[in-house]
């Protein structure tokens, strides 16, 4: 998603708008962490994969865990030193955009193996694409709280809590227990897709506000 806003004019920033913004980008995080941890091991024991397949998925926490790493690099990339702008919405847009990306890839190979329920092929290509996915959410998240910090005043930080953990509850209930009902009924390629276009449907807030800059140059 480009950081052009086309004919659409930004909206300036509010408390309200901020956290309207950025609670579908907590939704999606923790939407994206219950497909590979919740969903994912269902569906490969549905398809008779073993128990360690399925245990496998908790490497999916893996880039969470180690986020710390390159927390320091994304927060300089976010906050330029000597400049007075601000890049984590840019940084989550994108991000936002890739997590639909490979979303809508994993349905792919989804639709297309379909006739032979879970081959290795397709099983090691989900497990790369969700490791990637949960590289990406991880990173998104530093951006993310960055950006509550910035834009959020003391008094709004209250509600900036309630929308990451409101917001991660709800991302479990839609890629854990939905995405499941969605895959009995449609096939889990098609709610892998749905969960594709849910994504880029909860970037819409953010994506209509503009990040202000920083009013003093940071050394």
């Amino acid at each position: 998603m480009s950081d052009v806003q086309s004919n659409v004019k930004p909206l300036t920033l509010t408390t309200g708008r901020v956290i309207f913004a950025i609670a579908g980008v907590y939704v999606t995080q923790s939407l994206v962490s219950a497909l590979s941890m919740q969903s994912l091991p269902a569906l490969v024991r549905a398809a008779g994969g073993s128990l360690a397949l399925a245990g496998a998925t908790t490497l999916f926490m893996l880039p969470w865990a180690l986020k710390f790493i390159w927390a320091p690099w994304i927060e300089r990339w976010r906050l330029p030193p000597g400049s007075p702008e601000r890049r984590s919405r840019m940084l989550i847009l994108r991000g936002q955009v890739a997590l639909a990306a490979i979303l809508t890839i994993a349905a792919a190979i989804g639709w297309f193996g379909r006739e032979g329920g879970f081959p290795d092929t397709q099983i090691v290509a989900l497990f790369v694409l969700f490791m990637v996915a949960g590289t990406v959410a991880s990173t998104i998240d530093i951006a993310s709280d960055g950006f509550c910090v910035d834009q959020l005043t003391r008094a709004g930080y209250g509600w900036g809590n309630s929308v990451q953990v409101g917001g991660s509850y709800l991302g479990m209930m839609c890629g854990g227990g939905v995405f499941l009902m969605l895959s009995a009924a449609s096939g889990w390629p098609v709610a892998m897709l749905m969960m594709a276009v849910l994504i880029m449907a909860l970037s819409l807030p953010l994506w209509r506000i503009t990040e202000p800059t920083r009013t003093e140059t940071i050394p």
